[in-house]
């Protein structure tokens, strides 16, 4: 039998034991998800915090999707969401899929997608080297001077002379058309080819931009991956094109009366939801 001393250190041993293989039985160790859980405003507007600013949140709407960007519109604001093969894993992607994101802050707040979980599966991403992101501009479009670049017409040369290397503000819509350029070089190298498979090559493609008040046309020449982007949002909405534009160089009668385009543009930005879109 023990000793009433021997009972009472045996029973304080107990005690002090219990604890330990409590926590240790209900999970001690076990790992914490670091994603915290917000919607896509949320977390792009920083109203919920995390530590390595890893988040989790709904699969958002898609506005426009090319190769590993990703556009969303949230409110009145875009987002972008940057994953690996985004456009071929967006499809696989239900109304019940989460999306764990890492926040990032430069040159903008934007997303990179890090995981993707279906109820209790969870799908790892490879992070995106070197993401295209959009370009953005700060514009105070108060103080933009607007001009009509319908009034620009094939056949007034003058007025196009006047207004070269203008920036300037206007309206119109865009168009992604035959390279009027590279019409002539296509049509001789057709002429000269003895494969009939050459005559039926699809034309070279060019981005024009229509006035809004005439048929004035003009093809745009500062075209890259992230106004490309931008001109795929607004035909996606068929929205009109509003931004600024660098006039150039009046082109030759012959190729004026031949395209019926009156010069080269440079866009310098363009209007979408409350951002301007950059080249």
């Amino acid at each position: 039998m023990f000793s009433k001393a021997s009972r009472a250190l045996l029973g304080a041993l107990v005690l002090a034991t219990v604890p330990a293989l409590f926590l240790a039985g209900c999970g001690g160790d076990e790992e914490v998800d670091p994603y915290v859980y917000g919607t896509l405003d949320q977390v792009t507007r920083g109203a919920v915090r995390s530590e390595n600013f890893l988040f989790e949140i709904p699969k958002p709407e898609f506005l426009y999707v090319e190769g590993n960007t990703g556009c969303v519109k949230s409110g009145n604001r875009i987002e972008i969401l940057v994953a690996d093969d985004l456009e071929n894993r967006v499809s696989s992607w239900t109304d019940s899929t989460k999306i764990g994101v890492q926040k990032f802050f430069s040159p903008y707040v934007w997303l990179m997608a890090k995981r993707v979980r279906n109820g209790t599966q969870i799908a790892e991403l490879d992070s995106v080297a070197n993401p295209m992101l959009p370009k953005l501009k700060q514009v105070n479009i108060a103080e933009v001077d607007g001009f009509d670049i319908g009034k620009l017409l094939y056949n007034k040369k003058k007025e196009i002379d006047d207004m070269k290397d203008a920036e300037i503000q206007t309206v119109g819509t865009l168009h992604y058309l035959p390279d009027h350029e590279a019409e002539v070089d296509e049509s001789a190298k057709a002429a000269d080819a003895t494969d009939a498979a050459a005559t039926e090559a699809e034309p070279a493609m060019a981005w024009y931009l229509k006035a809004e008040s005439s048929d004035a046309m003009f093809k745009i020449v500062n075209v890259n991956e992230s106004l490309e982007l931008a001109f795929h949002l607004l035909e996606n909405e068929n929205l009109p094109f509003v931004g600024g534009v660098k006039i150039g160089e009046a082109y030759s009668w012959k190729e004026r009366k031949a395209s019926k385009v009156s010069c080269p543009v440079e866009i310098t930005w363009l209007r979408y939801a409350n951002r301007y879109l950059a080249p």
